[in-house]
């Protein structure tokens, strides 16, 4: 009995140092579904656009030390951004002004962002035993952590349902209350990406090359494309067709439905960024600079513009224009119509997150642990 006592109190000296400091949003509410950013692509499907049209050109508002390079997705809800780094601390902070308003510390490096549903969060993190976790904003508690393997993706968050996947080749299908498994499938390859829905469908990619149809319910494949090459990018559904793109330079239409494919775009360089689309385009972004708008009904060309530096995040559409951050350290901003840049600004850093457009605001962040916020030059100094 004593030595159980003392594995015990073991156990909770090291979960207590794994897992330091708090977030507690006091003005807490329920998530504002017009305006609020709660997971990937705002959609579970990864195709919300920018609430807002913002127009450039754009002047800084604020700039925060985050300690440590941001991951791949911001994520805002209730007036908050919410920040994950590779250090293993996700930040809360005021939008307007960039204060910290909470901040927890992990041992190990999150993985790409925390998804929000009502008043919960919920993030993975790459190593160490727990590497998933549900977490309460308002009262600054975890109600669940599980040991899943090594998750570098964002959640996705459906019907009460949690989707993850795990660089250990599974895709976990979890309760959101109590993390409980509802069950999980198991690919083989590492994953890297965040999974997509559609209907009643998973969509997801991973290393073995294959873009998996999986069955939200239960788990059982329904179907699978070889696209010939690993997929880091995480798929993007717009109407009833998935977009994507692999490692070996091509890029896809697949139906949904079937999984048979519309048609294929040899690029000219990696695909590791998400896609974006409007009701007739498909954006996409290749490892060599070179960002194409391609017709959905045939993935033609309709513009090609060479940025001469790759990005490894995603695209945001927002209107008339697309805002994308590169690893020469620029966000620019493009003619969705055209591809002709319109204007661009010099960042502190490699640029290692997707832009995200909150309340009229652009936010981004970049590898030497900074974030920023910029605002349409005309309503800067308002």
């Amino acid at each position: 009995m004593v030595r159980f006592s003392k594995e015990i109190t073991l156990i909770s000296i090291l979960l207590l140092t794994a897992c330091t400091g708090s977030i507690k949003i006091n003005n807490i509410s329920s998530v504002d579904n017009e305006s609020d950013w709660t997971q990937l692509g705002g959609s579970p499907a990864h195709d919300r656009n920018a609430i807002s049209q913002v127009t450039p050109p754009l002047k800084m508002l604020w700039r925060k030390d985050v300690e440590h390079s941001p991951s791949g997705v911001l994520t805002a809800a209730y007036g908050t951004l919410f920040v994950s780094t590779m250090g293993g601390k996700v930040f809360a902070l005021d939008h307007e002004t960039g204060v910290t308003q909470g901040k927890l510390e992990l041992k190990n490096s999150i993985g790409k962002g925390i998804a929000i549903d009502g008043i919960y969060g919920y993030f993975g993190r790459i190593s160490s035993d727990k590497t998933m976790f549900g977490y309460d904003l308002r009262n600054g508690n975890y109600i669940w952590k599980r040991s899943i393997g090594p998750v570098e993706s964002i959640p996705l968050i459906s019907g009460g349902l949690l989707y993850v996947t795990t660089k250990s080749g599974y895709l976990y299908c979890l309760d959101l209350e109590t993390g409980a498994e509802k069950w999980k499938f198991n690919a083989g390859k590492p994953f890297h990406s965040t999974p997509a829905k559609w209907n009643g469908l998973i969509i997801a990619a991973n290393d073995s090359g294959y873009v998996y149809g999986i069955s939200a319910s239960n788990g059982n494949l329904k179907w699978k494309f070889q696209t010939g090459a690993p997929v880091f990018a995480t798929p993007i559904i717009s109407g009833d067709d998935i977009y994507v793109g692999n490692i070996g330079g091509a890029f896809y239409s697949i139906d949904a439905k079937s999984g048979k494919t519309n048609w294929k775009h040899e690029g000219s360089g990696s695909y590791y960024s998400t896609a974006s689309a409007n009701d007739d385009n498909v954006f996409s972004m290749s490892g060599d600079g070179m960002m194409l708008s391609l017709s959905k009904s045939e993935g033609s060309i309709i513009w090609k513009s060479d940025l001469n530096a790759p990005i490894s995040e995603g695209i945001l559409l927002s209107g008339r224009y697309i805002f994308i951050g590169s690893m020469d350290s620029y966000l620019y901003a493009l003619s969705a119509e055209t591809g002709n840049i319109l204007w661009s600004e010099k960042l502190a850093g490699r640029v290692r997150t997707s832009p995200l457009e909150y309340k009229g605001r652009i936010y981004i962040g970049t590898e030497n642990k900074y974030l920023y916020a910029f605002v349409e030059e005309l309503y800067a100094d308002e």
